[in-house]
């Protein structure tokens, strides 16, 4: 009798501990479908959504940049009970900054910086950090509609193009014995 008790303990624990984690991934699926883009889980709960700016054609001083390189705006989503929060770092052009700054405050998502990380980079792009608490599901809505106020794609990139990438030529051998790397 004891030993049929504690099976069902067991069902009854395991099937709160999946129901719990079939919730978790139901919000974070509407986040990504109400932003456009879908995300990726981290262990913590953390919701993160990569938004590369694989639309810009970015030089600085002649050099090409890539969007993984300085051109990757992100948001992270954490549900907290019934609440949550996000924050994040756009890639913006100029004439991207006022367009989605206002429609992120008349949807409640604050501006918390806006600077760059880059001089003399043509076009320039601008840097917005955001912060926004409340529901992700509604955050997430907001934040697609001053996204879609720039260029900044909310589809996934074609795995031809990202394949297509040609890989980056760069010594690390030789930079890490420069910097002493490893002699300690």
């Amino acid at each position: 009798m004891w030993f049929h008790l504690r099976q069902l303990a067991v069902a009854a624990v395991f099937a709160v501990a999946c129901g719990v984690a079939f919730a978790a991934d139901e919000w974070q699926a509407q986040v990504g479908e109400a932003l456009g883009k879908a995300g990726t889980a981290t262990p913590s709960g953390i919701y993160r959504v990569g938004l590369p700016r694989t639309d810009l054609k970015v030089t600085l001083d002649g050099v090409g940049l890539k969007a993984g390189f300085a051109l990757g705006s992100w948001l992270a989503f954490e549900k907290m009970g019934d609440q949550g929060m996000v924050m994040g770092d756009l890639v913006l052009t100029e004439g991207e900054v006022n367009p989605v700054m206002t429609k992120l405050a008349a949807g409640g998502i604050e501006v918390t910086a806006l600077h760059n990380h880059l001089l003399r980079n043509q076009p320039f792009t601008m840097y917005m950090h955001v912060l926004g608490h409340g529901d992700p599901v509604k955050l997430a809505t907001v934040l697609h509609a001053a996204l879609a106020e720039s260029k900044t794609p909310l589809s996934a990139a074609p795995a031809a193009a990202a394949a297509a990438s040609p890989p980056i030529d760069l010594d690390t051998a030789a930079i890490d014995q420069m910097l002493g790397a490893g002699h300690q």
